[in-house]
């Protein structure tokens, strides 16, 4: 028995050496909500992973309304809420990156404490515009305000993952009016945009981005012209886990930015292995 736990030392300790080398192999994919994924019941307040991802086991680590984020007032700048970063829970921790970023595929910048704000909770009596379950206008979804140019936040699970996913469906923005426009709706939104990815690996300095690995640009849009509500799912080489993602914007590809929501990762298999085997002897205690 001694032996055994032995080999199992060695294993784990060889498992969590720290990977300092310049990540690669990352690889990522958008799934659009569908109608099907939120039948109700109305209002939603998490999005599920869109059955199109074919992801079973996913576990849902930031969950935006049960966190607690409050929705603004209005869509008018002196009525936002106005959210301090980074956000964190005992899964993850969300950073606003802040610095001197001169374009999104080099992004001198680091984690950051400024804030953002949320949107302005839509009504299912609003007429304005088109109302469609697939866009989470029940959802709290923390943005940046138009007046700045650039948009990144970078997703740091508390443990590294083989797989991280989050919505980023468009963020409700403030274009100096009172009255809703096109660009301020919060009931329904196509999502047209494309953002830059990068991935951070175990044992890396989050903030040294040579040793990140630059996915490019990601699409929000999987099929046809636009999305309600993109999920992105980015998956690690298969080796080495995600210890970051960082999501940037350049509201020079396409504005209004995003707002980002509910934040999923896989169910943490190993640990379910080693609570079945610890039953399973318990179990066997028992019988003797």
């Amino acid at each position: 028995m001694r032996r055994i736990a032995g080999v199992a030392i060695v294993v784990l300790a060889v498992a969590s050496v720290a990977y300092a080398a310049p990540y690669s192999g990352a690889s990522w994919v958008v799934h659009d909500i569908a109608s099907s994924d939120v039948p109700g019941p109305q209002p939603i307040r998490a999005f599920p992973v869109p059955a199109a991802a074919g992801w079973s086991g996913a576990q849902l680590i930031y969950d935006n309304y049960a966190e607690g984020l409050g929705f603004s007032a209005s869509q008018a700048r002196d009525d936002f809420n106005w959210i301090g970063m980074p956000l964190s829970n005992a899964d993850v921790t969300i950073y606003r990156l802040t610095g001197n970023v001169s374009s999104p595929t080099r992004s001198s910048c680091t984690p950051g404490q400024q804030k953002y704000f949320t949107n302005a909770e839509g009504v299912s009596t609003d007429t304005t515009f088109v109302d469609d379950n697939r866009f989470p206008y029940k959802i709290p979804r923390p943005g940046h305000w138009c007046g700045a140019y650039f948009s990144q936040i970078q997703i740091v699970p508390t443990d590294a993952t083989d797989r991280i996913g989050v919505f980023l469906p468009y963020h409700t923005n403030d274009w100096g009016q009172s009255s809703p426009t096109v660009m301020e709706d919060h009931n329904y939104m196509k999502q047209t945009n494309s953002y830059y990815l990068y991935v951070h690996g175990e044992g890396q300095d989050l903030e040294d981005w040579d040793e990140a690995e630059a996915l490019g640009w990601a699409s929000m849009v999987p099929t046809g012209t636009s999305s309600y509500c993109p999920f992105l799912m980015v998956d690690s080489n298969g080796t080495d886990k995600i210890a970051a993602l960082t999501i940037i914007h350049d509201l020079g590809q396409g504005a209004p930015t995003f707002g980002f929501m509910d934040i999923y990762v896989p169910e943490p298999a190993t640990a379910a292995l080693l609570l079945g085997g610890t039953a399973w002897f318990l179990r066997r205690r028992r019988r003797r």
